[in-house]
């Protein structure tokens, strides 16, 4: 996957820098090692090139060689998951730049524009060559290391991603090819498909740290945690991002790939609020719009809109770590293919069960708790009164051989 210490750099100095553009900085180069790209081509990604598939749960957007013109399909695949995956997540790393960047954003007098249908309008304004430069500065600038640093440019990503390809036991020379764009050599090259994206589905399967290839990713889905709660999630993502763009807005055909980065950047909400604190950009808009959507959840825990996104967070890693769903897209048995989906959830189901029992145990701990410390204050509450009575009771100093006026008077006294 792409280096790790790269993706922290970008992470930690969005917390740091004032620059508006940290977090999209960190979405090119995830999204161009992704692609096995060369480092000036991210910038032709257009929304209206761009599919979203609801089989393999995944956006498709079509990525353009100038140096060659060819165009083809690269399907985007979340990083299988693990503690710190979000780092070199494509779908973390653009919630994180469409929501903390406000790149979804148009303002109304570049609404109109030609660029305005682009992922990054800004990169689509200038030349190739100088896209090329600003992402190689990006690079150097997250390596302390000056001499190493030279070293290093744009091409490193191209070069890291094919040299991954290639070294994984699961994926073929072709479908490396496929992946990374380059021909063949044979004439089979103008007889295939380059749009289908089940064809370099292996290499981004592979640069997204699956082991196993040839099957169906597992990315987050708001759905594991209960399609009763999906209102809460639209308002969310309704106020997490300035959506400008017209097809990720509500019914538009990108909504779900909208969906998609939100439910990464939900899952992975504890993991980055552990590793960058609380006050990270990331963190803070997130828990922002989750209280101005006033999100809810029945089976939370906590009713608080912080205590429902934790939970939502914690509830989908937890799926997501037990997820081992290995189904193969090129799998004709469906009913070997039904029985291994019954299989794994009912083991999911399992899982959920013992978890919903051990919070349930917890919860009648602290009511057995709770009313112990109500008897507690209840008995000295009484005690108190007891007290308090025994204090205003008045003692006459001279209870006998009293006339009624001489009592009278005594007690009298003692009032005042």
């Amino acid at each position: 996957m792409i280096d790790e210490s790269l993706t922290i750099h970008f992470c930690r100095k969005s917390d740091l820098s004032r620059s508006r553009d940290v977090l999209q900085q960190r979405a090119w180069l995830s999204l161009t090692y992704h692609a096995v790209g060369r480092s000036g081509e991210v910038q032709f990604l257009e929304f209206s090139d761009t599919i979203y598939d609801p089989f393999f749960h995944a956006a498709v957007p079509l990525w353009m060689e100038p140096k060659t013109l060819q165009e083809y399909s690269q399907i985007l695949v979340h990083t299988k998951y693990s503690r710190g995956s979000y780092l070199s997540d494509v779908y973390h790393s653009l919630g994180s730049f469409w929501s903390v960047e406000d790149g979804l954003y148009r303002s109304n007098s570049n609404a109109s524009s030609t660029t305005s249908g682009f992922y990054f309008p800004q990169l689509h304004s200038l030349r190739s060559d100088r896209v090329s430069s600003k992402i190689t500065a990006s690079i150097r600038s997250s390596i302390e290391d000056k001499n190493l640093a030279k070293k290093i440019s744009g091409r490193s990503l191209r070069k890291g991603s094919s040299t991954e390809l290639r070294m994984h036991r699961d994926i073929s020379e072709t479908e490396t090819v496929a992946r990374s764009g380059h021909a063949t050599g044979s004439n089979i090259d103008k007889y295939i498909d380059h749009f289908n994206p089940t064809l370099n589905l292996p290499g981004a399967m592979a640069l997204a740290s699956y082991s196993e290839c040839h099957r169906v990713p597992s990315p987050p889905n708001v759905l594991a945690i209960g399609d009763y709660v999906m209102e809460d999630v639209q308002r969310l993502i309704d106020e997490l991002f300035i959506i400008s763009v017209p097809s990720m807005k509500r019914g538009g055909d990108l909504r779900p790939f909208l969906v998609s980065t939100a439910a990464s950047m939900v899952m992975y909400h504890c993991n980055v609020k552990k590793d960058f604190g609380l006050h990270h950009p990331i963190v803070t808009k997130l828990e922002d719009a989750a209280l101005k959507a006033k999100i809810s959840d029945r089976a939370s825990p906590s009713p608080s809109t912080a205590g429902v996104l934790e939970f939502w967070s914690k509830l989908s890693e937890f799926i997501a770590k037990n997820d081992e769903h290995d189904t193969s897209f090129g799998c004709t048995d469906k009913t070997q293919q039904l029985m291994t989906k019954v299989s794994k959830l009912t083991s999911t189901v399992s899982s959920l069960t013992t978890m919903t029992q051990d919070i349930s145990s917890q919860n009648i701990v602290l009511q057995t708790t709770l009313t112990s410390f109500l008897d507690i204050a209840s008995s000295l509450n009484h005690h108190l009164r007891d007290i308090t009575a025994t204090r205003r009771t008045p003692t006459p100093r001279k209870s006998s051989n009293m006339t009624p006026v001489q009592y009278q008077e005594d007690l009298d006294g003692d009032e005042k």
